[in-house]
């Protein structure tokens, strides 16, 4: 009987030689393009929504102890989270010495604890901001991991990502600040300048601690979204529109933009607008910084100091982009309908589970006279409160840089 079992596993087994191919015979199927496989981020819930304002941290009338008095006077405006130019010790130069030590500019790690307690507890985020790989001279890691560097001259140095032990070194620096001074994410810059490798191992590895929100300062790199971020920048998106606004390119050039490039993108994605307020706080630059609120894309103000100036104006948009569905970002938002062909008034609509926002905007310093092409439901103005009911075929008239902002439902202040 031990004989005949002995026979029988002697069988299978030389079947089961049989069944595998020797290395050099082709499997099509083992021989197939792999299709890459996008990571499934774990996008924190507060991110599809935000509004973001940048504090320069290098900016002698800025500290915590300043921040810490805005904070909840930002709450009461909509803003939401908090992105913060680098904390960690930097040189005269402003690159980065040690990537786990508060700067002694900002203060004590114990006051910068204290400073995302503050934020926490008004249900704000903290995000901050990371430079790679360009490091400063006097790197920490210098004396410990030499061969951690490249590209060595008297004015700076560069960390060679490329090493997996380096990468897996930053990726626990990076996690030092989710533990140690719970943050919620980090806007990276050149981004386009550190291997991809890096980015697919670091959401990983922050994601095993918690949610967060990644922002990358490149535009339209798909493997960045792939792979680690929530957004990049919607630099030609922006580029493109302040030639709108300075009229040597059409609201019709824009739209056909728009189509080409972005509509086709995933609804995951989405983009960051930087938001610079221009001086004078004039109609034009009011327009401009309300489309940038209200297309697609989360905004970041880089101006603390227009919040102050004009608090009443950027409550109103923050406020309905808390609120109108309609104006979330990526899948938990509306794309972009437009309702109007003309060249100088931008006109479209974003809709999300029946909220609905349309903007109707003269991009001209030049009053318009137009038809919609079709009619428009009766909605309220945002700043008005008024309800308005705009007809397929009734002429409308705009002033220069006058613009509609309708939403159901709105918001009262």
């Amino acid at each position: 009987m031990k004989c005949r079992n002995l026979f029988c596993l002697l069988l299978l087994g030389v079947m089961a030689c049989k069944s595998d191919p020797p290395a050099d015979q082709s499997d099509p199927v083992a021989n197939e393009t792999k299709t890459f496989q996008v990571y499934e981020k774990k996008t924190p819930h507060w991110a599809k929504s935000t509004t973001l304002v940048r504090v320069d941290l290098s900016d002698p009338t800025a500290s915590l102890a300043s921040i810490t008095k805005n904070l909840e006077e930002w709450q009461r405006l909509g803003i939401t989270s908090l992105i913060l130019s680098p904390v960690y010790a930097l040189d005269e130069k402003g690159l980065v010495v040690d990537f786990t030590k508060v700067d002694p500019n900002v203060g004590t790690f114990a006051e910068f604890q204290e400073f995302t307690r503050a934020v926490r507890r008004l249900r704000m985020r903290t995000i901050l901001e990371w430079k790679l790989p360009e490091v400063s001279v006097d790197h920490v890691w210098r004396s410990s991991n030499p061969d951690w560097f490249s590209k060595e001259n008297q004015q700076h140095i560069k960390l060679d990502l490329s090493q997996s032990n380096l990468r897996s070194t930053m990726i626990e620096s990076m996690k030092f600040w989710l533990r140690s001074a719970d943050i919620d994410g980090f806007s990276c810059l050149n981004t386009e300048q550190v291997p991809l490798t890096f980015w697919q191992e670091l959401r990983p590895g922050l994601e095993s601690i918690r949610p967060v929100l990644m922002l990358a300062d490149s535009d339209d790199v798909v493997e960045h979204h792939e792979s680690c971020f929530e957004a990049t920048k919607a630099a030609a998106f922006d580029d493109l529109m302040a030639e709108v606004m300075d009229e040597k390119k059409s609201v019709e050039e824009f739209q056909a933009f728009y189509a080409r490039e972005l509509a086709n993108n995933p609804s995951t994605y989405f983009k960051y607008h930087t938001i610079s307020p221009e001086p004078g706080n004039t109609d034009r630059a009011k327009l401009k910084m309300s489309l940038a609120f209200l297309m697609e894309g989360a905004p970041v103000l880089q101006s603390q100091e227009a919040l102050a100036e004009d608090p009443k104006f950027f409550q109103h948009l923050i406020m309905l982009r808390n609120y109108n569905r309609g104006l979330g970002h990526g899948s938990s938002g509306g794309r972009m309908k437009f309702v109007l062909d003309h060249p100088r008034v931008l006109a479209f609509s974003r809709s999300h589970e029946g909220q609905t926002v349309t903007v109707v905007a003269n991009c001209s310093a030049q009053e318009q006279r137009f038809k919609l092409e079709e009619s428009l439901r009766t909605m309220s103005d945002l700043f008005s409160g008024k309800e308005v009911h705009l007809l397929r075929d009734q002429e409308v008239t705009l002033k220069p840089w006058q613009i509609h902002i309708l939403a159901n439902p709105s918001i009262q202040l």
